[in-house]
C-alpha cells in the first residue's frame, strides 16, 4: 500500500482525501450551473445539414431549390367518405379538388399545386357534366387518381426545403388552414409525403433521446442496486454528472443535439458507470481487508486510476477520430462523446472518491466470486496460463468462424420510410398512398446552358431523354416534347417544360420503378449522362442516397485507422511500452471482428449513421484489455501462473459487472422507436460482450506466450553478447 501512497495517483487521493468536502462543494456548483445552460440545448432539426455541404450532389439540391422549389411534395390523400360518396370521379367532388387546389396555388409559400382539378380544366376549360368524359380522363391520370377511383391525392410543392420541423410545421399549418376553408364534397383528407415522414421521424427521435436516456439509467440502476444495494447512487453519480456537465457544454459551445447523436446519453451512462464500477470494487476490495477509510480511497485512485486513464483516454482517442469524418453529424457526434467521456472521467476521478471519503461506506451486495466460484476461476486461469498454445488456437479457430459473417453485413442508406415503424399512423397514410396510387420514385437530371430553350440544345435534351426512358426501370420522364416541337414559341415551350425563371436551367424529372435496385440504377443513368455534351448533373433524393452509400466504407476505414493510431498512442504512453501498447489493440480488434461477424450472420445493415461505429467501438471495448494489462504488471510474482491467477481473479468480477452493466445499458437504446437505433443498440450489445470475453478468455494466454517470447529474446540476446565479449 506504501508503493501505492507514494506514486502521484497516490499523493493525489490524499489531496482528494484530505479537500473532499471543498471538492464535492465546488463540482456540485458546476453541476448546477452546466445544469441550467443545458436548459438552451439546441436540436438539429434540419437533416440536410447533417450530410456533407461540399457534395456536388448536395450543391446541385440546393440550386435546383432555388431555381425550381423544393423537390419534396407534402400530398393531400383525399378518400371517398363511403356515406355520401362511392366514386371520386362526380363533378362536385372534383369542383371542390380544384377549388382546393387554386387556394393552395393562391399562397405565397406555395411554388404549385397539381392535382385531378387542374388535368380536368387544361383538358376541358372546366370540370365537364358528362360522366363519360370524367371516367374517360381519369383513366388518363392513374398517379392522381386511384384504380378503384376511391381516392385521390394533390400534390403540393413549397418554395423552399421543408427538411426542417419550423418549416414542415408552416407548410402543414397553411395546408390546413386552406383544405379547412374548402368544404370538399364527400371526401375525407389526410396530409403525407416525405416532409411528414421527416416530421415525425424527428418528433420520434426526440422521445427516443429522453426514453433512451431514463431506460438506461433505471437499468442501471437496477443493476447496481442489486450489486452494490443502496450505495448504488455513489457508482451511477459520475456518468450523471458526466451528462448534465456534458449537455451545458454542448450548449454554450453552440452544439446541436442530431439524429446522429440522439443515443449519446446511453453510451455515456454505459461507459461512465463502468469507471465507477471499477473504482467502487477497489474500495470494496480493500475493505474487505479491513483497511481505514483513508487507504480505500488511494487504493480506489492508485490502484485502478493509472488503468482507467488509459481506458478513457483511449475511448476519447476513438472518439476524436470522429471529428475527422467528413459527415457533419458524425463529426458532432465524435465532439459529443469525447467531452461525455471526459466529465465522466472527472466524476470517476474526482466526484466518487470525494464522496466516499465523506464517510466510511459498508460496501455491500451480490459477491460474483463466492469460494466456489473463486476455486473454480483460479483452476481455469491456472490452465490458461499452461496451456496458453491449447487457449489461443481455439481463439484463433473461433475467430475465424465468426469473421466469416462479415460478409453478410449489408451496406445500404436508410431512407424516411425505412427508419420509421411500420404501425405508426403516419405510415398507415403512406402505405395508403403507395398502395392504392401508381407512384414512382423520382430522379433528377438537372441541365445548364445559356438558353436551355434554344432549338440546337432542346434536339440534344431529345436525345438524351430518349436513352434515359430506355433504362430498365425508367418508366417515363417529364420532358414531353417531339423533335418538332423544339420549334415552338418559347411562352408554349415555358408551359411544357419546366424551366427556371432565368432560362438557365432545365430539369427532367425521372419516374423511377417502385422497387427498383436504386443503386445500380444511378449507376445505369449516371453512365448515360457522362456520353452527352450537356451540362448535366444528377439530383434528387435516389442521386443523395447514392452519394452517402458511397462513402459509408471509406469514412469507415479512414475513422477507425485514425482510431487505432490514437488509441495506440494513448495506450503505448499510458504503460510507457510499445509491447502493452499493442496489445489492447489486438484484443479489442479481435473483439471487433466478433461483433461485425455475429451482426453479419443476425442480418445487420448498416448506413451513413453508423459508420464511427468501429471507432465507438474500440473507445469502448479496449477498457477491459487495458485494466487487465494494468493489473497484470502489478503482479510481482515470479511465478507466472501465479501472476496470471491473481491477474484474472482481480480483474473478472470488475470486467463482468461492468460489461454486464453497460451491455444491458446499451440494450437501452432497443426501447427506441426508430429502427436505425436498432441496430445501434444491438452492435453495442453483442462488441462489448465479445471484448469481454476475449479479455476473460484469450488475453490471459497470450499474455503468457508474449512474455515466454520476450524473456526468450532477451536470454538469446545476452547469450550472443556475452558469446562476443569472450571471443573478444
Amino acid at each position: 500500500m506504501h508503493e501505492l501512497r507514494d506514486t502521484f495517483l497516490g499523493k493525489l487521493g490524499v489531496l482528494e482525501y484530505r479537500y473532499s468536502k471543498i471538492i464535492v462543494i465546488a463540482m456540485l456548483v458546476l453541476t448546477l450551473f452546466f445544469g441550467s445552460q443545458s436548459l438552451n440545448l439546441r436540436f438539429e432539426s434540419n437533416m440536410m445539414k447533417e450530410i456533407p455541404q461540399n457534395f456536388d450532389v448536395v450543391k446541385t439540391q440546393e440550386l435546383i431549390t432555388n431555381e425550381f422549389g423544393a423537390e419534396e411534395a407534402i400530398i393531400i390523400l383525399l378518400e371517398t367518405n363511403l356515406d355520401e360518396v362511392s366514386d371520386i370521379r362526380n363533378k362536385k367532388s372534383l369542383e371542390s379538388i380544384y377549388r382546393l387546389e387554386q387556394r393552395l396555388k393562391s399562397r405565397p409559400e406555395i411554388l404549385d399545386a397539381v392535382g385531378p382539378g387542374s388535368v380536368y380544366y387544361s383538358l376541358f376549360g372546366g370540370i365537364p357534366d358528362n360522366e363519360i368524359y370524367l371516367k374517360d380522363a381519369a383513366e388518363k391520370m392513374p398517379q392522381l387518381i386511384s384504380s378503384d377511383y376511391s381516392a385521390a391525392i394533390v400534390l403540393v410543392r413549397t418554395t423552399s426545403f421543408v427538411y426542417d420541423q419550423a418549416s414542415i410545421n408552416s407548410i402543414i399549418k397553411i395546408v390546413e388552414e386552406e383544405v379547412e376553408k374548402e368544404e370538399l364534397y364527400g371526401l375525407n383528407y389526410e396530409i403525407t409525403g416525405t416532409p411528414i415522414l421527416i416530421k415525425n421521424l424527428l418528433e420520434i427521435l426526440q422521445e427516443d433521446i429522453i426514453k433512451t436516456v431514463l431506460f438506461a439509467l433505471l437499468i442501471i440502476l437496477i443493476l447496481l442496486t442489486l450489486i452494490f444495494h443502496v450505495k448504488s447512487f455513489l457508482v451511477i453519480a459520475p456518468p450523471v454528472l458526466g451528462m448534465i456537465w456534458t449537455t451545458g457544454q454542448l450548449s454554450m459551445m453552440g452544439v446541436p443535439i442530431s439524429m446522429a447523436t440522439g443515443t449519446f446519453g446511453a453510451i455515456i451512462i454505459g461507459l461512465g458507470t463502468e469507471y465507477g464500477i471499477f473504482m467502487m470494487s477497489r474500495y470494496r476490495e480493500e475493505a474487505k481487508k479491513g483497511a481505514p477509510n483513508e487507504t480505500r480511497v488511494i487504493a480506489m485512485i492508485a490502484g485502478v486510476g493509472k488503468g482507467t486513464i488509459g481506458s478513457s483516454t483511449t475511448t476519447i482517442a476513438g472518439f476524436v477520430a470522429l471529428t475527422f469524418s467528413s459527415m457533419p453529424s458524425v463529426v458532432h457526434l465524435g465532439q459529443t462523446l469525447s467531452l461525455g467521456i471526459i466529465n465522466c472521467l472527472i466524476g470517476a476521478f474526482f466526484f466518487l472518491p470525494c464522496l466516499m471519503s465523506l464517510k466510511e461506506w459498508t460496501v455491500s451486495g451480490i459477491e460474483i466470486k463466492n469460494k466456489k466460484l473463486e476455486k473454480k476461476i483460479g483452476k481455469f486461469s491456472e490452465l490458461q496460463a499452461r496451456k496458453p498454445k491449447s487457449f489461443l488456437l481455439v481463439g484463433i479457430v473461433l475467430t475465424l468462424l465468426l469473421a466469416s459473417g462479415m460478409s453478410y453485413i449489408k451496406v445500404v442508406e436508410e431512407t424516411e420510410e425505412s427508419s420509421l415503424p411500420e404501425n405508426s399512423q403516419v405510415m398507415k397514410v403512406f402505405n395508403t398512398l403507395q398502395d392504392k396510387f401508381q407512384r414512382y420514385d423520382s430522379m433528377l437530371v438537372l441541365i445548364e446552358s445559356e438558353n436551355v430553350l434554344s432549338p440546337n440544345l432542346l434536339k440534344e435534351v431529345y436525345s438524351l431523354n430518349n436513352q434515359l426512358i430506355n433504362i430498365y426501370n425508367v418508366e417515363g420522364s417529364s420532358f414531353n416534347l417531339d423533335i418538332k416541337d423544339i420549334y415552338l414559341p418559347k411562352e408554349d415551350l415555358k408551359r411544357r417544360l419546366e424551366v427556371s425563371d432565368s432560362l438557365e436551367y432545365l430539369i427532367l424529372r425521372l419516374d423511377v420503378s417502385k422497387g427498383a435496385d436504386q443503386l445500380q440504377l444511378y449507376d445505369d443513368i449516371k453512365n448515360v449522362l457522362t456520353m452527352t455534351p450537356l451540362s448535366v448533373q444528377p439530383g434528387g433524393t435516389i442521386s443523395m442516397i447514392r452519394e452517402l452509400t458511397d462513402i459509408i466504407m471509406p469514412e469507415l476505414s479512414k475513422l477507425s485507422t485514425l482510431g487505432l493510431i490514437g488509441i495506440l498512442a494513448c495506450v503505448m504512453l499510458t504503460f510507457m511500452s510499445v509491447r502493452y501498447g499493442v496489445i489492447p489493440l489486438l484484443a479489442v480488434g479481435v473483439g471487433i471482428m466478433w461483433m461485425m461477424g455475429i451482426a453479419g450472420f443476425m442480418g445487420t445493415t448498416m448506413d451513413s449513421g453508423l459508420v464511427g461505429i468501429l471507432s465507438i467501438m474500440a473507445g469502448i471495448g479496449i477498457d477491459f484489455a487495458i485494466q487487465t494489462i494494468n493489473r497484470f504488471r502489478l503482479e510481482r510474482s515470479p511465478v507466472m501462473v501465479e501472476r496470471i491467477v491473481n491477474t484474472v481473479q482481480g480483474i473478472f468480477e470488475p470486467v463482468i459487472l461492468s460489461s454486464v452493466v453497460a451491455g444491458f445499458g446499451f440494450m437501452a437504446i432497443l426501447a427506441a422507436t426508430l429502427n436505425f437505433l436498432d441496430v445501434l443498440g444491438k452492435l453495442l450489445f453483442v462488441g462489448v460482450f465479445s471484448c469481454a470475453a476475449i479479455t476473460l478468455l484469450f488475453l490471459p494466454s497470450f499474455l503468457v506466450l508474449q512474455e515466454r517470447f520476450f524473456k526468450d529474446t532477451k536470454k538469446l540476446f545476452y547469450s550472443k553478447k556475452k558469446r562476443i565479449e569472450e571471443i573478444d
